[in-house]
């Protein structure tokens, strides 16, 4: 038995005597390849974030640049704003002072068209002072024109109610009576149902004897 575990213990020893060579190649390798591609990442990684660092350090330099040109062009800036709005100023003032002259040629113009006809209307009272008589004359033409015209249409709506009152009359003549008493009182006849325009019971009835 002491044979067999001193034999397993001479194999374990022997095939640990085989791994570290294999190990020892292992990082041998990591050592040649492995590390040295690390480190020339590493300082390419460097150079990029100095580049840019370059870069941000040009982009810093531009913008304080273009701050130092927009300040430089701001009074200039604020100078056009002001002649602008000065101009603008300027035109709003002339447009209100043409349209005060034109109000006041227009008041002026009203003036005049009312003493005008404030002086025809004097020309017409004494025009009227003058010729009185005459007026009165006109009007008294003009009252007894206008008597006669009524009068005029009086007479005519008189003549149309006596049409009126002719034709009720005729019409209602004609039915009650021809109808009426033909009927009654020429029963027998016939033809008196027929007859719309006889202006006598003879003639509607004529082949009746009471007619």
């Amino acid at each position: 038995m002491q044979l067999f575990a001193t034999a397993a213990t001479v194999a374990a020893t022997t095939t640990t005597a085989t791994t570290v060579p294999t190990t020892t190649a292992t990082a041998a390798t990591t050592a040649t390849a492995v590390i040295p591609a690390t480190t020339a990442t590493t300082a390419t990684t460097a150079s990029t974030v100095n580049a840019g660092t370059a870069g941000t350090a040009a982009t810093a330099a531009t913008a304080a640049t273009t701050a130092t040109t927009a300040i430089a062009s701001t009074p200039a800036t604020a100078l056009i704003a002001a002649s602008v709005a000065s101009s603008a100023t300027a035109a709003t003032a002339a447009a209100a002072k043409l349209l005060l002259l034109l109000l006041l040629q227009l008041l002026l113009l009203l003036l005049q068209l009312l003493l005008l006809l404030l002086l025809l209307l004097l020309l017409l009272l004494l025009l009227l002072l003058l010729l009185l008589p005459l007026l009165l004359l006109l009007l008294l033409l003009l009252l007894l024109l206008l008597l006669l015209l009524l009068l005029l249409l009086l007479l005519l709506l008189l003549l149309l109610l006596l049409l009126i009152i002719i034709i009720i009359l005729k019409y209602y003549y004609f039915y009650y009576y021809y109808f009426y008493y033909c009927y009654y009182y020429c029963y027998l006849c016939y033809c008196c149902y027929y007859c719309y325009y006889c202006y006598s019971c003879y003639c509607c009835c004529y082949w009746c004897y009471c007619c």
